[in-house]
């Protein structure tokens, strides 16, 4: 539960940022140092934009939030086109049985 979670909460983050920032929904292509000002200048905007207009930057019903256990999405989520984010590969975590052999 606590790692969906924090998984929910940085979703959140990025899906309220890359709907209010175009710039985060596609692949910068840009020098690596650019790039990170530009990130960098979001989270800036982000964090201003959440202190001084919390109730126009982040109305009720833009987050996630979870009730009696199920997830309940935010208005966010139905922005158009996200095709920067793609959906995590579960890795399984535990080693093979070679592998523990070999151990």
């Amino acid at each position: 539960y606590r790692l969906s979670r924090g998984r929910r909460i940085v979703e959140n983050a990025f899906g309220i940022s890359s709907a209010v920032f175009r710039v985060l929904r596609r692949p910068m292509l840009l020098k690596p140092e650019t790039a990170e000002l530009v990130v960098m200048t979001t989270i800036l905007l982000h964090n201003y934009l959440r202190t001084h207009s919390p109730n126009l930057y982040a109305p009720v019903g833009l987050l996630d939030n979870e009730m009696e256990g199920n997830l309940i999405e935010g208005s966010w989520r139905k922005e158009g086109d996200m095709t920067s984010m793609l959906p995590l590969i579960n890795v399984p975590r535990r080693s093979t049985n070679y592998c523990s052999r070999i151990r």
